[in-house]
C-alpha cells in the first residue's frame, strides 16, 4: 500500500492528522490537474490553479469522511471536484450577467441568454414584473 492509499485510509477512520498529511503529497499533482482544467476555460478566467486545488481540497476533505478506494480514485473525484467548481463559477458569471442586464433594462432580461452567448435554456433569467424565474 502507498503512502497516500494509507493516509486516505487513515482519513476514512477519521484520523484527524491526516489531512494535513495527505496535502503535501498530492499537491503538485492536484496543480498539474488543476492548471489542466483551467487551461481548457475560456480566456478571461480569474481563478488560479493554486485556489482551484485548495477549494477542491477542501470539498474533498471536509466534515464527512469519504471511502477512497485508491489513490486514483482519489484524483477522479478532485478532477470532478474541479470540474463543479468550475462549472458553478460559470454559472455565477451567467446569473451576475442576467443582473447586470435586468438593472439596464428596468428589470427585463428575458433576453440575457442572448446576450451571454449561451444556447436556450442555459442562462436562467428573471422577469421583475411577474416575479417568478423563467428559462430562455
Amino acid at each position: 500500500m502507498n503512502e497516500v492509499t494509507r493516509i486516505l485510509s487513515a482519513m476514512e477512520e477519521r484520523d484527524p492528522s491526516a489531512a494535513e498529511q495527505l496535502l503535501p503529497l498530492v499537491y503538485d499533482e492536484l496543480r498539474k490537474l488543476a492548471a489542466s482544467k483551467l487551461a481548457q476555460e475560456k480566456p478571461g478566467q480569474t481563478l488560479q490553479a493554486t485556489a482551484l486545488v485548495h477549494e477542491a481540497y477542501l470539498r474533498l476533505v471536509g466534515n464527512e469522511p469519504q471511502a477512497w478506494n485508491s489513490r486514483g480514485h482519489f484524483f477522479a473525484a478532485a478532477a470532478e471536484a474541479m470540474r463543479r467548481i468550475l462549472i458553478n463559477r460559470a454559472q455565477w458569471a451567467a446569473l451576475s450577467l442576467v443582473i447586470r442586464t435586468m438593472q439596464l433594462n428596468n428589470g427585463d432580461a428575458t433576453y440575457a441568454s442572448h446576450l451571454s452567448g449561451r444556447s436556450s435554456g442555459c442562462v436562467p433569467t428573471f422577469r421583475a414584473a411577474n416575479s417568478r424565474m423563467v428559462n430562455v
